[in-house]
Order: C-alpha cells, then sequence, then structure tokens
C-alpha cells in the first residue's frame, strides 16, 4: 500500500464516524416521527428534506440507540457494538455482568487484541478534533508563536480509569461517561440536534483545545484519557505492530517528530501506548519504519505500565 494512501483512508475513516455521530440524534428523531405520524417533522419543519432522504433510503431497516449514559452502544440491522469502556464501565456501575453488553463488545475487544489502541488513532472524534488543533498549533509556532509544552506522567490515564471504575462502583453510578470524550460529543451533538443547544461538554471540548493549543500538546490522549488507557491495556499485546528495520533506519528520528503522541518509534519505545495510527509509516523517507505481525511477551506488561514511553513523560 502506498504510505499515503493509508493516511487518506485513515481520514475518510474519521471523517465517516463524524458523520455517524450526527446521524444517530437524526435517525433517533426520524424513529419518532415515524411513530408519532409526522408530530416531530411538523414541529421541525427544517428535518422535513431530512427525513424524506430517510424514507427513501433506509425507510425502517435501521434502528440505532444510545445506550447508557450516552457511551458509544450502536444497534444496526439488530447487529449491537459496543465501546469497550462502556462495558467496563457498565459492569462496575452494576455489579452485574450481563452477556448482550459482553457481546456487543466483542468485536471492538477482538480489533484491539489485534491491531493495539487503534480506536483512538483512526476512529475516535475527540482524537479527530485534537489533531486538527495540533495542526493549528505547529501553524502558530511556524509563524512565531512559542506555546509551552509542558509534560505530565502517561500512568495519569490509568489513574483516571481506576478513579472512574472506583467511584462507579462505590456509587452504582457510571462516572467515565462524564469525560469520556466519545459520549461527550454523542451528547453534546444529540443536545444541537434536538433541542438546537449545546451543553457544558462543548465548553469543556472548547478548553481543552485551548489548553492543548496553549499549554501542553496533546495533553488529553497522551496523559489523562480512560479510554486511552483501557486500550492501551487490552492491546499490550496486540498482534499488528510498528517495528524498526535498523538496516534501513539512517536515525534521522523524523518519526519521532510526526508521532501525534510523542513515542519514538526509532528507538523502538512505542508499546502499549502506540494507536498504530501509521503517521511514522507514512513520513519514514528510508521506509525503516513499518507494519510487523508479532506477539510481545504479556510479562513485559508490567515494565510497559511503567516505563517512560517515547523519550518523554
Amino acid at each position: 500500500m502506498n504510505r499515503n494512501v493509508l493516511q487518506i483512508l485513515r481520514r475518510f475513516i474519521q471523517a465517516l464516524v463524524m458523520l455517524l455521530i450526527i446521524i444517530i440524534p437524526l435517525l433517533s428523531l426520524y424513529q419518532i416521527n415515524l411513530s408519532s405520524e409526522g408530530l416531530v417533522s411538523a414541529e421541525r419543519s427544517e428535518l422535513k428534506a431530512i427525513f424524506w432522504c430517510f424514507d427513501r433510503t433506509i425507510g425502517g431497516l435501521v434502528d440505532v440507540n444510545l445506550v447508557g449514559s450516552s457511551v458509544w452502544s450502536i444497534n444496526i440491522l439488530g447487529f449491537n457494538l459496543t465501546d469497550p469502556v462502556a462495558v467496563t464501565s457498565h459492569i462496575f456501575a452494576t455489579h452485574r455482568i450481563y452477556s448482550l453488553v459482553l457481546l456487543g463488545g466483542l468485536i471492538p475487544l477482538i480489533f484491539t487484541l489485534i491491531f493495539g489502541r487503534i480506536f483512538c488513532g483512526w476512529i475516535c472524534p475527540m482524537n479527530f478534533i485534537l489533531e486538527m488543533n495540533a495542526k493549528l498549533r505547529n501553524l502558530l509556532q511556524k509563524d512565531g508563536v512559542d506555546p509551552e509544552d509542558i509534560h505530565f506522567s502517561r500512568e495519569y490515564k490509568y489513574f483516571v480509569l481506576g478513579l472512574g471504575l472506583l467511584l462507579s462502583a462505590l456509587f452504582g453510578i457510571q462516572f467515565l461517561p462524564v469525560i469520556y470524550p466519545p459520549a461527550v460529543i454523542g451528547r453534546e451533538i444529540a443536545s444541537l440536534v434536538s433541542y438546537r443547544g449545546a451543553g457544558i461538554g462543548t465548553c469543556l471540548i472548547i478548553l481543552l483545545m485551548i489548553f492543548e493549543l496553549s499549554f501542553s500538546e496533546r495533553w488529553w490522549c497522551r496523559y489523562i484519557c480512560p479510554g486511552g488507557a483501557v486500550y492501551s491495556l487490552l492491546g499490550s499485546s496486540r498482534i499488528l505492530q510498528i517495528r524498526k528495520d535498523a538496516e534501513k533506519c539512517n536515525n534521522c528520528l523524523k518519526c519521532k517528530k510526526v508521532c501525534p503522541l510523542g513515542l519514538n518509534p526509532a528507538e523502538g519505545e512505542v508499546g502499549m501506548e502506540c494507536t498504530n495510527c501509521g503517521v511514522c509509516y507514512s513520513n519514514c523517507p528510508t521506509k525503516a519504519v513499518g507494519y510487523k505481525l508479532g506477539i510481545p511477551k504479556i510479562a513485559n506488561l508490567f515494565a510497559l505500565l511503567t516505563k517512560n514511553e517515547g523519550g518523554k513523560p
């Protein structure tokens, strides 16, 4: 595969996901419209054109529901897909394990075991937004603006995950969806569609973008996101990994410079934090960095957790 094509494909998938997030609440309104004999379309005349398109295309074939506390869980044609973060949060909050919930998270789990933290690099809408924010930061730097770049420990996100699950278990309430970006973005777009207004989540996202723009590049994904912690743990022994061909490498360190998460593929410092986004693969001038099949020793999990990866905190 052409190395540039990989990034075009990644952006295409990210765009599709963003479109899906917008379509989900529209579909919900569409279904309400069908069951209420046109009540919604009468009240929201601006949606009539969209509902007409739904009538001519998907009709009543697609059933989409946001489940739980708005953590991603989608039902298409009776087929369930549930974010592993939603599965984990649900189990801790309810103190029960439901087979339907587990089955919904099975396919995402399998993908994570094979590809690692691929949800973060290829699907997560917040990652897409913050990647664009990072490009703006780079443009500002080229124009002479010198923003701060404060580093933190990557282990903070495991603390956030553990704290969220502990609170969920103690109080029986799912706390992770309150700060988990896919859940927040889904709620905010649903609010815009249904109530024509944004909530506090939009304000938090804007503040996060300003913070990363001014003080710490990719702060959320590197150091804080509980979803990133879940996917890093699940993908710690992933099958598809980024590896360096020492014979081809000229130590230009371009792979380290372009890595969104500040990892260092040239020195093999990638580990479980890698999202397999392929940016290093696409930018390596000597094609020394590439995808390889292999399974790390599970015994190395603790070492990966405690190691300062990528040469940065």
